[in-house]
């Protein structure tokens, strides 16, 4: 299944719009350990509409991650398989 060309335009513009959130956000993902709590905060200042239209499986052309996805959903990493996922990735990128 393919996404969309107006889907795709919706999310980039969201993108647009949002930058600066968006790099606090990041900016959390990115500590080590990650901070999920600071990073659903900061997502929580964008608009139900762009956050719609930001929620883009990376399949799809998504900035998210599944584990960032999962952080910014539930704000803690150990409500889902985040945090066993981000450490595997930390061991990985450590490790190289």
């Amino acid at each position: 299944m393919t996404i969309s060309p107006s889907r795709l335009l919706e999310h980039t513009a969201a993108i647009s719009r949002n930058k600066d959130i968006l790099a606090d956000v990041f900016k959390f993902l990115t500590e080590y350990s990650p901070n999920a709590s600071a990073a659903q905060e900061s997502y929580r200042e964008i608009s139900n509409t762009d956050q719609i239209a930001l929620y883009l499986a990376p399949t799809k052309g998504g900035i998210w991650t599944t584990w960032e996805r999962d952080a910014i959903k539930y704000g803690d990493l150990e409500a889902t398989n985040s945090y066993a996922v981000w450490q595997r990735r930390s061991l990985t990128c450590s490790t190289e």
